[in-house]
C-alpha cells in the first residue's frame, strides 16, 4: 500500500526530528531501510556511487517508496552538515497514517 505523502506532512508532529550538526551517513547503500526521512531544512545527498550523487532539499521525501516496498537501497543516504529531517518510520506510519 501507498502511504499518502499529504497524510505523513499533515501527521508530521508524531515524527521523531533531528538537527544534524555534522555531515552524516543515516542509511547505506543495499540496505533495506526501517526509516524514511522528509527534509525539514537543509540538505540530504543520495551517494549512488564515488562520481554520482544528487542533492535533496526541503520539502523532500527520501526513500519512502523503499521503505513500503522493503527493497534495498541503491544508494548511500547523507545528511548534511545543519540539516533538520523528520525520521518516518515504519511502526508510526502503520499505525498512525494508514489507519486514518
Amino acid at each position: 500500500m501507498v502511504t499518502s505523502k499529504k497524510a505523513i506532512l499533515n501527521s508530521l508532529n508524531k515524527f521523531e526530528k533531528r538537527t544534524f550538526r555534522n555531515l552524516t551517513e543515516l542509511i547505506y547503500k543495499d540496505h533495506i531501510p526501517i526509516v524514511a526521512f522528509y527534509i525539514i531544512k537543509g540538505i540530504i545527498t543520495l551517494k549512488y556511487s564515488s562520481r554520482k550523487t544528487k542533492d535533496f532539499t526541503s520539502g523532500e521525501f527520501i526513500a519512502l517508496e523503499d521503505l513500503e516496498n522493503n527493497t534495498p537501497l541503491k544508494f548511500t543516504v547523507i545528511a548534511q552538515k545543519d540539516s533538520e529531517i523528520a525520521i518516518l518510520d515504519r511502526t508510526t506510519i502503520n499505525e498512525e497514517i494508514k489507519e486514518n
